[in-house]
């Protein structure tokens, strides 16, 4: 069959089956699904791959193989447990044979809603209003999975052959890395010549991702002499935990703004201007029990971004350098040192090559659709791609529709484009996996 008469036909049945897109996205998010809780959300998909007629299966990751991944995040509880309930799900669409293979994937669990009041449209309801669809999970990541699945479905529906196998998976636990939902279909033998994720950005189909940002998450323990203020005298060389912690949030965020000048990435300066951040906060204070005197300790929260091919241990050294230069500062903080504790949550960076060939067929799939090139630039933070990027050989990219207030309140879909962008991929598809 000719391209451009597949291309045709599966327009044409997205067109026709519009009610059916956006009627399967509002039922999902009418079920909650926040990290945990994917189980019912993922038997709808499970059905959902089933009527097509596609062979499925779900998988559960092993805890020990996930522990000896070094992508593993040590942050457990509550997250990694009953995930028998909760399974990834799996389908398979064979091709013909001759093309190249493909993995569509997305997640299915969504943040909690932590603001209620702050909702004007009830978050699971989908209500619709001026061309935008509302909910939790409009944008993250239920639209995602709902176009990888409706790309697939009007394949199927137009009678489209494909020549290389399609595997579509609807995966959980994004949300904290990751590591139980994609990261175990990798584990469990999902992997392909390339690999799309679906998900909706701010810059919607302007944008093609190819690379993703390193995410590093720690706290510094900053010791405090807890005393009472009423026989606190200036000269005294005990500190107070809480100005000093101010003094360690000072510091890293001058690291920030320093790293924003001196650290580059093309792939994320073009878009974004800079390519790295550092956001510190106070985040717990100790208190010694007495309501006038000063805390024992505080604690400093912070998470920083860095680009593809900077090193982890190298942003780790920079970090730790600045909180020392603020303890050999201060004679009780010399003797007391602050303590850096790396979190459990982390992200390494990847990036695909510009030149490879699933970057050049996305590009020309979105363009078709836009009457533009997208800009070729990265996600803006941690992401599942990582895993496929940096851990196979199957390049990894991610594409999709408008989408905003992304973890808060109000989130939205454009829905138009989101129309256009299930044409996009499924073009995509074709073009990567070849009909005939």
């Amino acid at each position: 069959m000719d391209i451009n008469e597949a291309r045709k036909r599966t327009e044409s049945y997205i067109d026709d089956h519009r009610d059916d897109i956006f009627g399967l996205l509002r039922r999902l998010i009418a079920i909650k699904s926040f990290t945990t809780i994917e189980g019912e959300a993922q038997r709808l998909i499970e059905a959902e791959l089933q009527k097509l007629g596609l062979a499925t299966r779900r998988i559960v990751g092993n805890r020990e193989a996930l522990r000896a991944h070094p992508e593993y995040n040590c942050y457990e509880m509550p997250y990694m447990q009953a995930l028998e309930e909760r399974p990834n799900i799996v389908g398979n669409a064979p091709g013909s044979g001759g093309g190249r293979s493909l993995v569509l994937f997305a997640h299915i669990d969504t943040v909690p809603i932590f603001a209620p009041e702050k909702w004007t449209h009830d978050p699971f309801a989908g209500g619709i209003e001026n061309g935008r669809l509302y909910g939790r999970g409009a944008a993250d990541d239920k639209a995602g999975v709902v176009q990888n699945l409706m790309a697939l479905t009007a394949l199927r529906g137009a009678r489209i052959p494909l020549r290389g196998d399609l595997t579509f998976a609807s995966t959980i636990e994004e949300e904290v890395g990751g590591v139980p939902g994609i990261m175990a279909c990798i584990l469990d033998g999902v992997q392909g010549d390339g690999a799309f994720y679906g998900h909706p950005i701010d810059t919607g189909m302007r944008q093609l991702n190819i690379a993703n940002l390193g995410i590093l998450t720690f706290d510094v323990h900053v010791p405090g002499f807890p005393t009472s203020p009423l026989f606190y005298v200036m000269d005294r060389e005990e500190g107070n935990a809480i100005e000093w912690a101010a003094e360690i949030v000072l510091a890293l965020r001058q690291l920030g703004v320093e790293r924003r000048k001196r650290v580059s990435c093309d792939i994320y300066d073009r878009l974004y201007g800079n390519a790295t951040c550092i956001c510190p906060s106070v985040a717990r204070i100790k208190g010694s029990g007495y309501y006038l005197a000063t805390p024992e300790a505080c604690v400093v929260t912070a998470t920083a971004q860095y680009p593809p091919g900077e090193r982890e241990e190298d942003v780790k050294q920079e970090i730790s350098a600045a909180v020392e230069r603020v303890a050999q500062g201060d004679p009780w903080l010399r003797r007391n040192p602050p303590r850096i504790v790396w979190g459990d949550i982390r992200f390494t960076p990847s990036q695909v090559p510009e030149t490879d060939d699933i970057v050049t067929l996305s590009k020309r799939a979105i363009e078709s659709y836009t009457g533009s090139a997208p800009i070729v630039s990265g996600i803006p933070t941690g992401s599942d791609i990582r895993f496929f990027n940096n851990y196979t050989k199957t390049p990894a990219i991610s594409f999709g529709a408008t989408g905003a207030n992304f973890h808060g309140a109000d989130e939205w879909l454009d829905m138009e484009e989101y129309l256009s962008t299930i044409k996009a991929t499924a073009a995509f598809i074709m073009s990567w996996c070849g009909v005939g």
